[in-house]
């Protein structure tokens, strides 16, 4: 239903906000974030870097590659938390667009330090 899939958007916004804000410790400031192609991206120069230190290993990344490695955190934790609620909706829309993610991350790596964003995700 249409309730659903916004109220899936909105914790996923939620999600988006909050790893941007921890990964990068708080230096994340805010920014203009849109929804396209499936996947909130933070809007930009790809001059703009972002420092991520996660897993013993720290990357400067683009705003797609910073865009791209926050969907997926925040999918990642959403769809454990809707997992635990027992929110099987919520849980299969954020597994989804966690691999749907992926795979864009695979399709465009030629714009970003894919080696250091699968780190930083393992």
């Amino acid at each position: 239903t249409s309730e659903k899939f916004w109220g899936f958007i909105n914790q996923f916004e939620q999600y988006v906000f909050y790893f941007a804000d921890k990964m990068t410790e708080g230096k994340y400031t805010g920014g203009y974030w849109k929804m396209d192609n499936g996947f909130f991206q933070l809007q930009g120069s790809n001059e703009t870097t972002y420092l991520i230190e996660n897993n013993y290993h720290q990357a400067n990344l683009n705003c797609l590659g910073f865009s791209l490695f926050i969907n997926i955190m925040a999918l990642s934790h959403l769809s454990i938390a809707s997992f635990h609620r027992n929110d099987n909706y919520v849980n299969h829309l954020a597994v989804f667009f966690s691999e749907y993610c992926k795979t864009l991350l695979k399709m465009n790596k030629s714009l970003y330090d894919l080696n250091s964003i699968q780190i930083l995700l393992d």
